[in-house]
């Protein structure tokens, strides 16, 4: 059975789309005096790299798994047959239970990388499903204290959401949604070697 040609990776290019706000927005503060501290200013797009980030990491998971069921060595699987219940979880137990069907393991939830990821999803989701007396305080302290949020003046309060429009956070959830992929790639291959090769 000949594979599909889809033209090209979705989650390549949503992830190329994320560059190129951060590029525009490390322009734009060049270009104006924007308050920074270092490279880490105000971007008024920056919070869209966190929803987009777990996008990325969604169209990802369906190209390399649900996209690969039509495959001749995934005929059987299980998950071919319950795909569409599957597809309404929420991504994290999505994330786990392609794998976990697929090819027998998953990550540790408790671990690096997936704890990076619930967190990850967690500020996701305050910001999807915008609540004004919500909001996920520990996540953007951690986050604070990394350097990573908008920097405040002393004696100032910033809402959270403005705290997530920083030049850094292009940055941190940029790089972490790489490597979230690059994990995912890394711990499939081994488990497909096992597979292949049991002993």
């Amino acid at each position: 059975m000949a594979r599909p040609d889809v033209g090209g990776s979705i989650s390549n290019l949503l992830y190329l789309s994320l560059r190129n706000l951060y590029e525009k927005s490390v322009d734009e503060i060049a270009q104006h005096n924007i308050r920074r501290v270092g490279i880490n200013g105000y971007s008024p797009y920056a919070i869209t790299v966190i929803p987009m980030a777990v996008n990325v990491w969604e169209a990802f998971l369906n190209e390399n798994i649900i996209g690969r069921l039509i495959w001749p060595e995934f005929k059987e699987n299980v998950l071919s047959d319950i795909k569409d219940e599957v597809d309404k979880l929420d991504i994290k137990a999505k994330s786990l239970l392609y794998l976990r069907l697929t090819f027998g393991e998953t990550f540790d939830k408790s671990k690096y990388p997936f704890q990076d990821f619930s967190k990850l999803v967690v500020l996701r989701n305050a910001i999807v499903h915008f609540k004004q007396l919500e909001a996920p305080i520990n996540h953007i302290k951690d986050l604070s204290h990394k350097g990573i949020t908008l920097p405040k003046e002393p004696n100032t309060q910033l809402s959270w959401t403005l705290e997530l429009s920083s030049t850094e956070i292009f940055v941190g959830h940029l790089i972490q949604s790489l490597l979230w992929s690059k994990s995912f790639v890394n711990y499939t291959v081994s488990l497909l070697e096992k597979m292949i090769f049991p002993y």
